[in-house]
């Protein structure tokens, strides 16, 4: 490398004219070279600066409308959960409103079963001792007559049903003088 600068340098001190010549062609050339690139990469460099910025900043919206998105996704799930649970919740107080009006119908169900069993227990009981009552009365007037037909003369029999009638008629007339006393 060394020859190689030793060489240029004796070619510029023996024709130093030519030598500020050609240097000054180079710079015009580097000059018209560069106003050349400049004029045209300017306008090149500058639309593709403002596509560049233009880029960003529908990035930069892009962004923002993600990070908008996600806080309405957010916010959706939120009101999501609270929905579900309101709605668990209730169906919850519905289940139990009516598992309870379940729970009475079948106790104002059972209670009205138990008093019809027992109204119809008393009176099965009523008409059993109804029954009873006029069986007994009648098997204690057919031995009272049995009795009497054996025991007392037809005068005695006639005189004993007139007693008894006008018992009757007492207690009938004492039974209208006293209210109540009757029932």
């Amino acid at each position: 490398m060394g020859a190689l600068l030793q060489a240029a340098l004796d070619e510029v001190t023996a024709h130093p004219a030519t030598f500020a010549v050609e240097a000054g062609q180079a710079l015009v050339l580097i000059a018209a070279l560069a106003w050349a690139v400049r004029r045209f990469a300017s306008r090149r460099l500058e639309a593709r600066r403002e596509g560049i910025a233009s880029a960003l900043a529908e990035a930069d919206r892009a962004e923002q409308e993600v990070g908008a998105l996600h806080a309405e996704a957010r916010d959706v799930v939120v009101r999501a959960e609270q929905e579900a649970a309101r709605l668990v919740a209730s169906a919850r107080e519905e289940a139990g409103k009516a598992r309870q009006a379940t729970d009475a119908a079948v106790e104002a169900e059972a209670a009205l079963l138990i008093r019809q069993a027992s109204e119809t227990l008393e009176r099965e009981q009523q008409a059993a001792r109804a029954e009873a009552s006029e069986r007994l009365v009648r098997l204690t007037t057919a031995t009272a007559r049995r009795y009497l037909d054996e025991v007392l003369t037809d005068a005695e029999r006639r005189a004993l049903t007139q007693k008894a009638i006008v018992a009757g008629l007492e207690e009938l007339e004492r039974g209208l003088r006293e209210p109540g006393a009757g029932t």
